[in-house]
């Protein structure tokens, strides 16, 4: 998705059909709030913010699947399976990643910036976007630190159980290699 902020003009490139834009559109449509009287500098903020708050939603779901993974990690569930969906809960989790820190970027450099594009007042809430951004970075940080926690966890396991069935062949072989000697 791109935006492109101009004097009195916002556009916005996608490249799939959903958004997540319909809070902004009803604000628009039932002339509710400030973003009726507000210029395209507030619309372009308002735009941001709904992308900001779906990462809110991304991220809770993702607490979900990480907590969910760590369940059935001590519940026995089959090994393949928590292996692959640790390795399926990394890659979102950089993928997310990979998306927010230019965004982090972005926003600082249009918070901090002195275009005529953005007027004062708007500036504040651009900064409320900024500390929101910075939060699910931070929260992006931390579910990747379990993920890798959970990864450790279930190696763990897996040398627990290699070392049982060692245990187990090493008591065998200890009854039964000195009576095929005799």
């Amino acid at each position: 998705m791109a935006l492109v902020l101009l004097e009195n003009t916002v556009l916005v490139f996608q490249e799939v059909k959903e958004d997540v834009f319909n809070g902004v559109r009803e604000r628009i449509n039932g002339k509710l709030g400030r973003i009726r009287t507000r210029g395209a500098d507030y619309l372009f903020f308002a735009l941001l913010d709904a992308i900001v708050d779906n990462y809110f939603l991304i991220i809770e779901t993702m607490g979900s699947k990480i907590e969910d993974l760590e369940d059935n990690l001590f519940s026995g569930l089959t090994q393949g399976e928590i292996s692959q969906e640790i390795q399926n809960l990394k890659r979102e989790i950089l993928r997310i990643r990979r998306s927010i820190y230019p965004l982090r970027e972005v926003i600082n450099r249009i918070e901090k910036s002195d275009s005529e594009l953005i007027e004062n007042k708007t500036k504040r809430f651009f900064r409320d976007i900024y500390d929101h951004v910075i939060q699910i970075s931070e929260t992006i940080d931390i579910y990747r630190d379990m993920i890798w926690s959970l990864m450790d966890m279930y190696m763990t396991n897996i040398s627990n159980k290699m070392n049982e069935v060692m245990k187990v062949l090493t008591i065998i072989a200890t009854i039964f290699i000195p009576l095929t000697f005799i």
